[in-house]
């Protein structure tokens, strides 16, 4: 005999009711839960798209740094426009320009090289130095 209010008169009851469907979740929330995951995978990305353009422009920045070293060693050491092509296979190149400030005793002669690599001529960085004599 199954009495009502014990365990399996209300695990029958369960069964047997046409509402047992209701623990699911209605169209509304699925929507809702699927906007929150396409916010999070928004943000997401666009914070780690931000992390490796940093990286890159960092590295970059490194790799110009250790050129312009070398190009300006080079300038002492050398006579003439330095050459990075033995250096870098060509991945870097050198423009320069003679630049004369003043005039007469008191004039200055300053060579201004400019880097490109990856980027078009003439958009690198720049780098003076004083004319040997």
């Amino acid at each position: 005999m199954i009495l009502p209010g014990s365990a399996s008169w209300l695990s029958r009851r369960a069964l047997r009711s046409p509402d047992r469907g209701r623990g699911g979740f209605t169209f509304l929330e699925i929507l809702i839960a699927l906007a929150i995951c396409g916010l999070t995978i928004t943000a997401v990305s666009a914070s780690l798209l931000a992390v490796l353009s940093g990286e890159r422009l960092n590295r970059r920045l490194q790799d110009e740094s250790l050129v312009l070293q070398t190009l300006l060693a080079r300038h002492y050491l050398q006579d003439g426009e330095p050459n990075l092509d033995d250096l870098y296979d060509g991945a870097w190149g050198v423009e320069s320009d003679t630049v004369t400030i003043g005039e007469g005793e008191e004039s200055q002669v300053w060579v201004v090289y400019r880097l490109w690599g990856g980027v078009p001529p003439g958009t690198g960085p720049r780098l003076a130095v004083r004319a040997r004599q």
